[in-house]
């Protein structure tokens, strides 16, 4: 396997960084194609873009970046609501692989006003691997995204101000108490670590993701999840399988009310499975494999529905960074600190012919679009078994997922905590 550069190219790594990088890529591979029970993904999904022979040029899989499941609960309206709700609403809802939060800042007459919006692809694990390994360079790196030199208390805590005179496993579970949370991760979890960090300087800034759900496990999951020769066998006849026939025949219902899984897997699943030979079951296809380097991007930012004094946004106010075109993992949208115009002097028409003022970071994050990079072998011929799952015609009824039950909690937790919910700097 040829190792990957780390995500978006964003930073100059040392060799130990990218071996580390690389062995965690290496490490979740062998466990989705094992425990999760999905072998038949390695003959599809490649380790390696440099073993998907005669791949094309690195292609966009993308989905909407707004969180999809209070909408299917609710409506678009709690949706804003909701996944607007500071660090909360990140924590609970913002599991698209894409967070975002709205800095706030007080303007000439004294009131608190949106100023900017910030989102992030950053995959947690990346920069798990630059805390455990090399602090002073996650310190830099820090300083070199927000503008401003986090001490390593920040970083790791009170009892972390030397962290070099820690092991590695002390740093690694006192970043992800104070920076990361728990991801989700057994080893973490067991070790008491919390679901959301206790620290500021992500929850504040958002610095990089840390919804449980937005990890390497999960992406590399969910391709490979779809990457595997699904059909449908019907009066003797094979055909390919509708998404929702997959969901149900994996008893991952939970998947499909959401943005990212449901297009991460329809994407890898139309390139495995294209056509099928519906008396033999033989299929045609393509190898599938994550381009380099591996990583969640922003691959597109509909910015032209955003108007000030009726034209287009000074192009100052979009900001992308931590990468480059086709790989960037950051974007801040709106006036910058030393011109004295706030993000709700843009307006936006969600309702045609009847602009608003841009109060909302859900109305931005909406017109964000994410996803990795993968390369795409050419179309042939297989003679691999297939996944033969149920035909299904009932359509999944999102509306009532299970994850409605916790949606409608925190729809009453916003509603009971309503009044003393306000701007509260940056979140």
């Amino acid at each position: 396997m040829v190792p990957y550069d780390v995500p978006g190219r964003a930073d100059a790594v040392s060799q130990t960084i990218k071996n580390e990088w690389n062995r965690l890529i290496d490490q979740e591979f062998d466990r989705q194609f094992a425990a999760n029970g999905l072998p038949e993904a390695a003959d599809f999904l490649k380790r390696s873009p440099e073993l998907v022979a005669g791949a094309g040029n690195p292609v966009n899989v993308h989905w909407p970046g707004n969180p999809a499941e209070p909408q299917f609960c609710l409506d678009a309206t709690w949706a804003a609501k909701l996944s607007d709700w500071g660090v909360r609403g990140r924590h609970s809802f913002h599991n698209e692989y894409c967070e975002y939060g709205v800095v706030y800042a007080t303007d000439a007459g004294g009131r608190v006003r949106p100023k900017r919006f910030v989102a992030t692809t950053e995959l947690p694990e990346y920069w798990m691997t630059l805390a455990v390994h090399e602090p002073e360079f996650l310190q830099e790196t820090v300083r070199r995204v927000l503008g401003i030199m986090p001490a390593f208390t920040d970083l790791y805590g009170p009892q972390g101000g030397q962290p070099n005179a820690l092991t590695a496993q002390q740093r690694r579970l006192l970043f992800a108490t104070y920076v990361s949370g728990n991801l989700n991760n057994r080893e973490l979890m067991d070790a008491g670590v919390p679901p959301s960090p206790i620290g500021d300087i992500n929850t504040k800034n958002v610095l990089f993701m840390s919804h449980g759900i937005n990890g390497l496990d999960d992406l590399i999951y969910i391709v490979a999840f779809g990457a595997r020769p699904y059909a449908v066998r019907q009066g003797g006849t094979f055909r390919r399988a509708t998404l929702h026939e997959i969901f149900r025949s994996q008893n991952a219902i939970q998947l499909a009310c959401r943005n990212a899984d449901p297009g991460a897997a329809q994407a890898a699943y139309d390139q495995v499975v294209r056509s099928i030979n519906a008396a033999t079951g033989r299929f045609r296809g393509a190898e599938i494999g994550f381009a380099n380097p591996l990583g969640m991007y922003i691959n597109a930012f509909i910015d032209g529905d955003f108007k000030s004094n009726g034209n287009a946004v000074p192009a100052h106010w979009i900001r992308r960074g931590r990468g480059s075109v086709g790989m960037f993992q950051r974007l801040e949208f709106g006036p910058p600190d030393d011109e004295p115009h706030f993000l709700d002097d843009i307006s936006v028409e969600e309702i045609a012919d009847q602009p608003q003022p841009l109060t909302s970071g859900y109305l931005i994050v909406k017109r964000i679009e994410v996803g990795p990079n993968v390369v795409i072998g050419p179309e042939k011929d297989f003679n691999r078994p297939l996944v033969t799952i149920p035909a299904s015609s009932t359509a999944l009824d999102c509306a009532n997922a299970n994850i409605c039950t916790f949606v409608r909690r925190e729809q009453e937790a916003y509603e009971a905590a309503r009044t003393s919910v306000g701007p509260r700097g940056r979140m």
